[in-house]
């Protein structure tokens, strides 16, 4: 147990050049996440854009609930920017970071076709990103997170719009998918950190 715990989520008394390591890195990997979140907010919005003005595949409903969205996304993507600059809440940041950017793709999901729709992989890139922080816990909380929001994704199509179920055994490969994420995030960031501490012991 405590092989497996060190394999997912680091050394369990790590030396303090080790953590100031860690804290560090997760820091620089927030901003480095930021940055990205908001290139990926404004490609998503533009792709919108195309496809509602110009291909016509998207409704009224979904373009501008969608964008609604990615404005609000984009304001959290600010005050993470704050945070970051004057290291507010440096421990729990990650966390609160992660648990934003999927709650809002869970919301676009509920406008979307639920399971059914591509933006379905963002849960993933989401997941990614984590790998960033170098914080194993982070990633791994990454992954159960984002099976806690794609249940209740199914769950939402399941009551109001039963028309984009899909069958069980997919919904059980996309969630084994992303917890499977989490824990490969989270043992090749545990996997830097041990190759650190056998270096710098």
């Amino acid at each position: 147990m405590r092989m497996l715990q060190k394999l997912l989520l680091g050394p369990e008394n790590p030396p303090e050049t080790l953590v100031w390591l860690q804290r560090r890195q997760t820091w620089a990997g927030d901003r480095t996440a930021n940055r990205i979140r908001l290139v990926v907010l404004a490609i998503f919005a533009i792709n919108e854009c195309i496809n509602y003005f110009a291909l016509h595949v998207v409704d009224q409903r979904f373009h501008h609930g969608s964008l609604l969205i990615v404005a609000m996304w984009f304001l959290c993507a600010g005050i993470f920017a704050w945070m970051l600059r004057r290291h507010y809440l440096p421990r729990s940041s990650p966390y609160i970071m992660v648990s934003v950017d999927l709650l809002w793709i869970t919301w676009l999901l509920f406008l979307a076709d639920g399971p059914k729709s591509p933006l379905v992989g963002i849960y993933f890139l989401i997941i990614a990103l984590t790998g960033m922080r170098l914080n194993p816990r982070v990633s791994f909380y990454s992954g159960i997170a984002a099976v806690v929001g794609y249940l209740s994704v199914l769950e939402f199509v399941k009551t109001k719009a039963p028309q984009f179920m899909i069958p069980r055994f997919q919904e059980t490969i996309v969630m084994l998918s992303l917890l499977s994420m989490g824990i490969i995030m989270a043992h090749l960031g545990s996997r830097v950190l041990a190759l650190f501490e056998e270096n710098h012991p």
